[in-house]
């Protein structure tokens, strides 16, 4: 995720929107995003933004890995790994929210600084990143883990492994 803040102000807040493989929808709780000098780390703003997506309801992501570049102020890198076994596969993009639909409404209330009702404090650009290197893991039949029963369409998990996908493994001690 590509951002750049609207204005001079290096403060913002935003929200995301993922999609599920099922078609739901869910809405973080505001995001604040911070890349003023003396203010939040490059460490605490993912800290932000992973504890605001794994909060979602239902588990919707159970871990995910974010990284946050803010090197450079005015534009900071966002970038997203889903890292649970329960959100394998190609994910949906998420949706960048600049603005709730109700600033007074949402806890904490957005301070927007810019006075354009159609803009927020900052604006993000949502890409996918293509694997440069190997495979999809999940593109294999049970993670190459397993033989796929046809008849069932479920995964026969070689010795050491389980789950639906072969995604997990047994751990001997």
């Amino acid at each position: 995720m590509s951002c750049k803040f609207e204005g001079t102000v290096r403060t913002a807040f935003f929200q995301l929107r993922f999609t599920d493989q099922f078609g739901g929808e869910y809405d973080t709780r505001p995001i604040k995003i911070d890349a003023t000098s003396g203010g939040m780390t490059a460490a605490q703003n993912s800290n932000s933004i992973q504890d605001a997506l794994e909060a979602l309801p239902n588990f919707a992501i159970p871990e995910i890995e974010v990284d946050v570049d803010i090197s450079t102020a005015a534009s900071p890198k966002v970038d997203i790994y889903f890292t649970d076994a329960h959100n394998t596969g190609q994910q949906s993009l998420l949706v960048f929210k600049a603005r709730a639909q109700c600033e007074h409404g949402s806890q904490p209330k957005f301070n927007v600084v810019n006075t354009d009702a159609s803009k927020g404090d900052i604006d993000c650009q949502v890409s996918r990143v293509s694997i440069t290197s190997g495979k999809y893991k999940e593109s294999a039949t049970c993670a190459n883990r397993g033989i796929c029963d046809q008849s069932t369409g479920r995964c026969n998990c070689f010795d050491g492994y389980f789950g639906l996908a072969c995604d997990h493994v047994n751990t001997y001690i």
